[in-house]
């Protein structure tokens, strides 16, 4: 019964990432997301799960979730993808 209600809480985080991602184009929510603090703490623990599970430790995240996020575009390692995007930023400035 833990997991069930466990995949519940996950599921409805999960609805509110592909709502943020409907917003925003990307599913990078800063840890520190002023509009739901949640969601921000959430996809981070989510990326610690995930890494944790690449060193074989034991993990909430599954394969089945680990599909999920992927599906949706979720970013493994976000803070290469925020350089990425500031350095196209920086590249359109200095273009023009």
């Amino acid at each position: 019964k833990g997991y069930q209600k466990d995949d519940e809480g996950w599921m409805q985080m999960f609805e509110q990432l592909k709502e943020y991602k409907q917003k925003h184009g990307d599913c990078i929510v800063p840890q520190k997301y002023e509009v739901n603090p949640k969601l921000g703490i959430w996809v981070r623990t989510q990326r610690m799960m995930y890494h944790h599970t690449q060193t074989e430790k034991t993990t909430g995240m599954t394969d089945e979730r680990i599909h999920k996020l992927e599906e949706i575009g979720f970013v493994w390692n976000a803070s290469y993808m925020r350089h990425k995007r500031n350095d196209e930023g920086w590249m359109r400035m200095f273009k023009e």
